[in-house]
């Protein structure tokens, strides 16, 4: 059942048992991995590589700190147990994609480096690894096997492999994952024998009665025409279920609908355009899809206004509308978003996926910071020292970084312990093959130099119990997929989705590709408030709205700016820049944040790309028409330096998703002052 079906056959049960029924339409497998990830750490690899074999087998040699650190039984069967689910998932879904390419040329063409290309899967083990359990794992024969200085590699090219090698892959993998998670079940590591979660009406109901403030918001597949928007609330001693909208067929040209196509086409456009005009394009696509979904935000602020509801969880369903920045949608005409009137969040599923931490896990302290390094370490360097800001004020430990971080045993080593994970640095979503989704520890032009974590990495992170991921990078929380041949439509894969799966209880990540320096700054007033004892929601709407503020017409940003170089005339452009960098100096001191000797104006420029790519979101120079007036010409290029910041994508992609409905109450604690 999906959520169209849902949504438009569902309505006349009880509310409650509706909201169950429509929660069983989604994130099946996201649900089912809770038996699966974050109850026992996992047997780390010694270095996280690029996927060169030369740079693997090197890395089997090194000695590192960790890489002799004992390992016991208990270790070994969960790294064995996330290997074949990976190994599952990745060989399961060539074989979807190769069935279905033979009769769908769109499958085809998307998966052609997969079924065609250069796409293949390289393991590499230690040559002290038995042969035989490395036959076992990877099904091929040891005739097939390089051999280089120490090291194992097996490497399997996707376009070369006969049907019958990827059903037997396929197979090797489910049994696998069943002999790896009974040895765990026979130790008590993992749930055994308990029936999957569900959520039942009893569940939904007892939770909105004891949230009398909170809704719980259904999006329909469309917003118009296919399904409405369903919110459940708790009133009148029962819960109760509205509906903005009423089912129809769509005719294709609701203006929600093709603002929401339009938005997927500025982003197809923007791979190709380069400079800042495919950002600019970008925003006023969302501007567009925000315009056309006002009417649904104002009647919805109606009606959560009437009941005095203060908090919203929209559950993650549909494949467009995941997409839709609920936060930035105007009540009305000129009204507040719906962001500034209440505290978000966003939730996969609504069953009780079970406490993950082990009891014999120690209580979790601090905060690991980490940000990315390799090619492109200068754009980072801004983030570095907002880290370090924080660190030197009790709100982190001091940043690893993301040629640190690929030491395996040393990074599990620090996330073992941390109660929180602060992380910048690239990453990227692909909305048609989940294989390509990743986080970057390393950067490089090349792909082949390049070091990325990816989804079935990340699960294996010993994250169980850990407060809140910060993924401050691009796409960390995309979610949304066109294609089903890879599997259910409406199934969370994200990189976000692979940190709640590995433990967290609560990830903060973006819809979309964000800029440098925009999002450093929302790290470091979002943890300031963090530390300051706010909960998560409320943090990162309160950063949100001050960040957005400082750069708006008239802020302090521009403020300052005007007071700085309104007289001056030539060399206009570098007194623009040094003036830059003092008000973001002084917007970072009015939140409390520590004054550091290593910014400068360089950092600042390298920190106005995207953190998915080098691409900045405007020109190093400033084109301005020549004016009568020095004063008319330096307010035309302050409005043009500032233009890129009061684009609504530096702001509105931040969502706060939560693992379970319990993990969202100690996300909406404010601070009073």
């Amino acid at each position: 059942m999906s959520t169209k079906s849902g949504q438009a056959h569902l309505s006349s049960l009880e509310p409650a048992r509706a909201l169950a029924l429509i929660d069983a339409g989604g994130a099946s497998a996201f649900r089912a991995a809770a038996f699966i990830f974050g109850h026992g750490e996992a047997e780390p690899a010694h270095v996280y590589t690029s996927a060169r074999h030369d740079d693997m087998a090197a890395v089997l040699l090194k000695e590192g700190e960790y890489q002799d650190t004992a390992v016991g039984t208990a270790e070994r069967f969960f790294r064995h147990l996330h290997y074949f689910q990976s190994q599952l998932d990745y060989w399961g879904r060539l074989k979807m994609a190769r069935e279905a390419g033979r009769v769908d040329p769109l499958v085809q063409e998307t998966f052609a480096p997969l079924l065609e290309g250069s796409g293949r899967y390289i393991s590499a083990f230690a040559d002290d690894v038995p042969e035989e359990s490395i036959e076992q794992i990877t099904g091929v024969p040891r005739e097939r096997w390089l051999r280089r200085n120490g090291a194992i590699l097996v490497d399997q090219p996707m376009a070369e492999m006969k049907p019958e090698e990827i059903n037997d892959l396929v197979d090797r993998g489910r049994q696998g994952v069943l002999a790896s998670f009974f040895k765990l079940a026979a130790l008590r590591l993992v749930p055994d024998g308990v029936p999957a979660p569900v959520t039942t009406p009893e569940r939904v109901d007892a939770f909105l009665a004891a949230h009398p403030r909170l809704a719980i918001v259904v999006p329909g597949f469309h917003l118009k025409g296919i399904a409405p928007v369903s919110v459940f609330l708790h009133a009148e001693g029962s819960v109760r279920r509205y509906q903005l909208g009423e089912p129809q067929l769509a005719a294709g040209n609701e203006p929600e609908l093709l603002a929401m196509q339009g938005m997927f086409s500025a982003f197809v456009d923007d791979d190709h355009i380069p400079g800042g005009e495919g950002w600019r394009k970008l925003g006023e696509a969302l501007q567009q899809l925000c315009a056309a979904h006002e009417e649904w935000a104002r009647q919805l602020n109606e009606y959560l206004e009437r009941h005095g509801i203060t908090q919203v969880l929209f559950m993650l369903r549909g494949t467009d509308h995941v997409y839709l920045p609920w936060e930035e949608l105007h009540t009305g005409p000129g009204g507040p978003r719906l962001g500034e009137r209440y505290l978000i969040g966003y939730v996969h599923t609504l069953a009780d996926l079970g406490m993950v931490a082990p009891a014999w896990m120690p209580q979790r302290q601090g905060t690991v910071q980490l940000h990315g390094g390799g090619k492109f370490r200068e754009q980072m360097k801004v983030a570095r020292e907002c880290q370090l800001a924080l660190a030197a004020q009790g709100h982190g430990l001091p940043p690893l970084s993301g040629e640190e971080a690929c030491d395996a045993r040393r990074l599990h080593a620090e996330l073992r312990s941390c109660r929180r994970v602060r992380l910048f640095l690239h990453a990227h979503h692909d909305r048609l093959n989940p294989e390509q989704d990743r986080i970057t520890l390393v950067d490089a032009e090349e792909q082949t130099a390049r070091v990325d974590l990816k989804a079935s990495e990340l699960r294996c992170l010993p994250l169980a119990g850990v407060e809140c991921v910060e993924l401050w990078a691009c796409e960390g929380a995309a979610h949304g997929r066109s294609l089903a041949e890879h599997g259910p439509a409406e199934e969370p894969e994200d990189v976000s989705a692979a940190f709640l799966q590995a433990g967290a209880r609560r990830v903060v990540a973006s819809r979309w590709q964000v800029p440098a320096l925009t999002s450093a700054l929302m790290m470091e007033r979002f943890a300031l408030l963090v530390g300051q004892g706010w909960g998560e929601a409320a943090a990162l709407r309160s950063a949100r709205e001050e960040c957005r503020a400082a750069f708006r017409s008239g802020g302090i940003i521009e403020r300052h700016l005007r007071g700085s170089v309104a007289t001056l005339g030539p060399g206009l452009h570098a007194s623009l820049e040094k003036a830059f960098m003092e008000a973001v100096l002084q917007l970072r001191e009015s939140w409390g944040a520590q004054k550091r000797e290593n910014w400068n104006s360089s950092s600042l420029m390298q920190a106005m790309g995207r953190l998915v790519r080098y691409v900045p979101p405007r020109s190093t120079e400033l084109s301005v028409p020549t004016y009568d007036s020095s004063v008319q010409r330096a307010d035309a290029q302050i409005a043009e330096y500032l233009q890129p910041f009061q684009n609504p994508l530096c702001w509105s992609g931040w969502r706060l998703i939560v693992r379970r409905l319990e993990d969202w109450d100690t996300a909406t604690c404010i601070k009073k002052a």
